[in-house]
């Protein structure tokens, strides 16, 4: 599983969220945002237990790095244990129910849920 994809979908959010207009198409672009992190989330949850099941013992798992700039050996690496796991569901479900509890907010819903997402 690209891990990436847990990082550059609550930005497409972000910005999704700057560029629609009226109360509830924030709402609602807020609430699939964070509802498709949680699904990858228990998706990455149902990968990372198989590949523990066929005995892939490693630290860390679905590692990816890439080198950005490497004058300054400025580097991009991301990879999952067992406490991120947990730290990411976490996150995914705390998103989630902000996001809900939130949905009567009617004053700078914009910048409220922007904010929110983009911290994430």
């Amino acid at each position: 599983m690209n891990l990436s994809l847990l990082i550059i979908l609550p930005l497409i959010t972000a910005l999704a969220i700057l560029l629609v207009k009226g109360l509830k198409q924030v709402r609602l672009v807020a609430l699939l945002g964070s509802a498709a992190q949680l699904v990858l989330c228990f998706i990455l949850l149902y990968f990372y237990y198989r590949e523990r099941n066929n005995g892939n013992a490693e630290g860390f798992l679905f590692q990816s790095g890439y080198i950005w700039y490497e004058a300054l050996g400025i580097n991009y690496h991301v990879g999952v244990d067992g406490i991120s796991i947990a730290m990411i569901l976490m996150t995914a479900f705390v998103v989630i129910a902000g996001v809900l509890v939130s949905w009567k907010m009617e004053k700078m819903n914009k910048e409220f849920f922007f904010k929110k997402r983009s911290q994430n």
